[in-house]
Formats: C-alpha cells, structure tokens, sequence
C-alpha cells in the first residue's frame, strides 16, 4: 500500500496578478539587502526571507517518474536571535531512497569595513547527513561568519520517487518573508487540485520572468510568532496544499487516484503494518491472564489491559500510525512508538473479546484534518477505541502512563477522529467539556511574631489535573509546583502523595510549608493564591492570530485561614467580589472574612471553555487584566504599636 500519496482535496479562488516579478539571480547580492535594518512590514523581525522559492518539475527516467524539487533561500540577519536562521536543519523520507537531497550550495555575504561585500561559501565537509528514525534522515548545516547584518543564501535539490506526493508549500514562517513562491511545471494529463489557506492576498500565475508552469506568490508575510495557549499552530500558517486528482493518458479513460474512506479502511486493515498486527499472537503474560480471569465485564477487562499496557510498555518518542517492526518486537522489548504500544493495546482488547477499533487522529500540534478527502498523511497517532458491554465510549492512549482510562487524552480534545471499520467506522467528534482540571487546596497558614510563616496544604486534584500533577510527581519534580516567590517566599519542607494507584480518587498532595512575608517598611502581605500552578497572566499582547486553547476546562478551589500572632493586626483587606465574563465562561469568587487575628479565605476559579477565537481575544484579555488583578491583590497586616 502506499502511504505516501496525498489525498485532499479543495479547490479555491485566488487573485489572478500576471504582472512580471524580476528576481536577482543567485549569488548575485545587492548591497542595499547587507545595509538593511529592519523589516518594513514586521519590524519586530529578528531575521527576513528576502527570497523563499521552491520550483517542482516531473522527472522521467526509463521509465521512473521523479518529483524533482528546487529550493532556494535568501535570509537576511536583523538581530542576535535571528542568527539561528543560519542553523539550518531539515528532515526528508529516507526510507527505500524514497526520497534523496543533492546540490547544496550555500554563500554569506557580509560588509566590511570599507563597505565592500565579503562572501564565505558553504564546505561540503560542513554539510551532515544522519538518519533520525526507520523513515526519515536529516540534513543539517551552519552557515559560515553568520552576524546580525548578514545575508545567507543557500539552496538544494530533492528527488522523489512519487508521481503525486507534491510537498505542500508554506509561505508564512515564524520569521517575515518578503517574498514566498512556488512553480509547478506539471505534465499535463496529471490533473492536480489544491487546497488554500491564507488571510492576505495570493497571486496565481501562468508564467514569471520568461518561466512557465504555474506560480503561486505571496508577498510581505508578517511572521507567524508563539502565542500564549496556542494549539495547532500548523493550522494558522498561510500555504497551499495539492492533491493529485486524476491521471488523464492520452487515448486512455481518465484514471481517478481519490479513493473513499471505507476504501482506505479495507486496505488499512489489511496492511502489514497496520491492520495485520491486531490480529497477531503475541505472547500472554501470566499475570494479566490472572488478572483478567477476575474480570466479569467489558469495561473491567478494558481497565485491566489498559492498565497492564501503561505500566508494561515505554514509549520510545517517536509517533505515527505504523508499526515499524511490527508489534512482537516492541512487545518483546516493552519498548516502542506510539503506533507499536497502542497497536498492542488494540490487538489485547480484541483477544480479550472487548469490542475495540483502531482510531485514526490528528494531536492538536499537529493540525486540524480535512474529512472531505482521505489522507493519512493527516493523522499522526493511532489510539483505541472502545464501546463497552453498555454502550460507553472510550479513547485510550496507552502511551502516556499518566493519563485514566475515563480521560480522553487531553491532546485530542475538539478534533475529529476516523473509526477504521469496515461495518461500524467512520468520523467521530471527540468533544466531553465535563472533563476539567481541577484542583481543591487548603490551606492554614500561621504567621508568627516575627514575620515568618509556617502552613499546611491538602490539595486534592482531579481529572486532568491529576493526570498533570502525577506526571510531575513521577518525574521527581512536584516540589517546584509549591516552591514560590510570587506574594510569599515558600519551601516545602515536607511533602506526601497519596492515591497514586488509583484513579477513582484525586491525586492527594499533603505538604507543610514555611518561608517569609514580603515586608515594606512596618507593612507585610500575605497571598491568598496560592498552589494554583496559574502562574503571571501570559494574555497581555496588543494582537492575536490564533485561537486561544486552554486544553481543557479548569475549576480551581481555596479555601483556607492566615492565623496573626498578638503583635500583628490586618490592615486593608482586599474586597468580597464576584466577576463574570459577559459569556459566562469564567467566574472568580473572592470571599474573606476576619475574626479578631483570623482570616479565612475562599477564592473559586471557574473556566467553563476551553476554546476562544481569535476574534474574541480583546474580551478575553480585558477579562484576564481584571482576573489577574484580583488574585494579586494582597491581604496587608502591620505589626500592633
């Protein structure tokens, strides 16, 4: 089967411009580009794409059809951190020489003292070529004498043995471009179709300085930067996808390559490294079949294997809906790739007669999928999903050893994900807003006669917020969650987990804590948020380009009492309130009441959604200025005179 070919399909109006680009020729520099500054359109640009062209033409060679593509790049350095443009690395499909680089040729050009332009040409011997998994290789080279000021240019060749897998182009970076294009001189009876995605204007051409095939340009590119609760940041990069639609022989039919998403199941679940290895004989083990001859349900049986998996098997880091070297050996191992552990998780369940599919999905990193047209190029887990004696659903991701059996693994949350089965397969929406991050925290804090603070916390957290807080705890790091600075300076001098077997309860953290009131002249402050893990608010940019995603729903409860020694006295208290977003997805409680030397205390933080876009980021910051101004407000005491 081939599992190279892409299969989406889309077709968009653009903006038809024939107007001639004059683009210099390589290695020719001008020095206006080495006396540059900044960027015009982005001046916050650490580095600029002068030029980013890409030219793809069919090679034929008896009798082998080659996709041979031509890269080039010119890259002006603007400010220390964008010297890391000249730190180029990128992966090709190595695997049976699908895929092969040649001709790189690289030049930096620098201005000396007397304004004269120097250039450093790229040495072969600079130039590393390693193979990075079953699939894929990387290449990897620094461009020499690199310097903000610098202009770098380099390009190469790449060879593919594929009459249909076109690269998709992206014209967005996480630097500006200037200018961005792509040239397809294509045979014509293949008939290609393309998907757009873009917010600013993009220009089709039928031939560009005396080139012909078909161009697409876009020009002043704003760069695409790191956003605070971003998710499928791929999603949002302006670029064009292509799908071979036909093949159009003369005096022949024409020959349609789309296929159908049950005939992409039927030969999913027939291939080597997918479908036959669910129906594979691994060995048992004697401990899960004893475990299992305990089980008298679907959803026991489930819980069992789920759990013999999580614990048995170690995911490697690599991901993908294929099983490299089939499942028996990661079995054997107890180590393998996602697809391996969730394969054997798959292949378990059926053996166990629990009724299980493979389930194809898309992480959020990884980008939305288009259901329109099958692709598996799309997908990059494979997961299992079962449907219980009662009719539950379940999505199990036994490659991440933190996360409950009831939890969709969080990644996955708000996407669409294909059942691959002949008689029940299809889309699904995975969507439960009743799983949140949640987290209950008590607190009792004495505050002695000399400033210095000695406390107790229970903090019970639930859900997907014991999935996180196990993860910290497994890994030795749960410690720096209580460790802070921020309104009082604490250490954690003792701290006990409790539950962690079991995840029917909240994961108990129980820690005794001391530290120092942060003091102003005759006034101290006490913080009532505390152990939240909700950190400085991140929403304070002018601008947003993409979704705000926060994973999950989060509910965040404090309850708990300041005990002041003789000598010491409250102050200003900050205000009971209550704040609602106009929506009323989040809500902050505040409620403080004082008896003589106490103060008890009981914030409720409730995020109802998970998901704003980016049309809606101007509520959401003002919101968050508000929010987070109220939880730092500060509880002030002074000492009696």
């Amino acid at each position: 089967m081939r599992k190279t070919l892409a299969t989406l399909t889309l077709c968009v109006l653009a903006i038809f411009n024939y107007a001639q680009d004059k683009l210099p020729a390589f290695g020719k520099i001008e020095k206006a580009d080495l006396e540059m500054k900044t960027c015009e359109f982005d001046p916050d640009g650490e580095a600029l794409y002068l030029i980013d062209l890409g030219e793809v033409q069919y090679n034929i060679n008896v009798g082998a059809i080659y996709i041979q593509t031509d890269h080039r790049y010119r890259v002006k350095i603007l400010k220390e951190k964008g010297i890391e443009e000249g730190n180029v690395k990128f992966w090709y499909h190595s695997k049976d020489r699908y895929e092969e680089i040649s001709n790189i040729v690289g030049y930096s050009y620098n201005l000396d003292d007397n304004g004269n332009i120097i250039s450093s040409k790229l040495e072969k011997s600079q130039i590393f070529d390693k193979k990075v998994n079953e699939n894929y290789s990387e290449i990897s080279f620094a461009m020499p004498n690199v310097k903000p000021g610098t202009v770098i240019e380099y390009k190469y060749r790449s060879y593919k043995k594929s009459f249909g897998n076109i690269s998709p182009w992206y014209f967005q970076r996480d630097v500006p471009v200037k200018y961005s294009a792509y040239n397809l001189l294509i045979p014509e009876y293949f008939d290609f179709t393309y998907q757009i995605t873009r917010r600013q204007d993009l220009d089709v051409k039928k031939s560009l300085d005396g080139s012909v095939g078909t161009w697409y340009v876009m020009r002043n590119i704003p760069a695409l930067r790191e956003e605070p609760f971003i998710a499928g940041k791929k999603d949002y990069y302006q670029r064009i996808d292509f799908q071979l639609a036909a093949i159009n022989f003369p005096g022949q039919a024409p020959i349609s390559v789309r296929s159908t998403w049950p005939k992409l199941t039927e030969e999913l679940l027939e291939d080597e490294d997918f479908g036959v290895q669910i129906n594979k004989n691994i060995p048992k083990t004697a401990e899960l079949d004893g475990q299992l001859k305990m089980a008298k349900t679907s959803i026991e049986k489930m819980q069992i294997i789920y759990t013999y998996v999580q614990k048995n098997m170690d995911w490697n880091g690599s991901e993908g809906i294929w099983s490299a070297h089939g499942i028996k050996s990661a079995w054997d191992k107890k180590s393998g790739s996602s697809a391996d552990i969730n394969l054997i998780l798959i292949n378990l369940l059926k053996d166990a007669k629990v009724k299980v599919y493979p389930l194809l999905a898309s992480t959020k990193d990884n980008g939305r999928v288009n259901t329109t047209y099958p692709l598996l190029n799309q997908f990059n887990e494979v997961l299992a999903f079962v449907k219980t004696d009662n009719n539950e659903r379940y999505i199990l991701d036994a490659s991440d050893k933190y996360n409950s059996f009831k939890l969709i693994p969080y990644d996955i949350q708000r996407t669409e994900c294909f059942v691959v089965d002949k008689k029940d397969g299809g889309w699904i929406q995975v969507n439960d807003h009743n799983q949140k991050m949640k987290h209950n925290i008590a607190l009792h804090i004495d505050v002695d006669e000399s400033g210095k603070i000695v406390g107790e916390a229970m903090v019970n957290s639930w859900d997907y917020g014991r999935n996180s807080r196990l993860s910290k705890y497994k890994k030795g790091q749960i410690k720096s969650i209580f460790e802070t600075t921020d309104g009082i300076d604490i250490h954690v001098d003792s701290i006990t987990v409790k539950n962690v077997d079991d995840d029917s309860l909240p994961l108990e953290q129980k820690l005794a804590f001391s530290g120092n009131l942060q003091t102003s002249g005759e006034y101290s402050f006490l913080s009532y948020n505390l152990f939240t893990g909700m950190g400085k608010n991140a929403l304070v940019a002018d601008k947003r380009q993409t979704d705000i995603d926060l994973n999950y729903p989060q509910y965040y409860g404090i309850q708990g009492a300041y005990i002041l020694p003789d000598n010491f006295e409250f102050e200003d208290l900050p205000k009971n309130m209550r704040m609602i977003m106009p929506d009323t997805s989040i809500m902050l409680t505040r409620i403080l009441q004082k008896d003589n030397n106490v103060l008890n205390f009981k914030i409720i933080i409730d995020f109802k959604r998970a998901v704003y876009a980016a049309e809606e980021y101007p509520d959401v910051k003002e919101f968050y200025k508000k929010l987070y101004a109220a939880l730092n407000e500060r509880i002030v005491i002074k000492k009696k005179k």
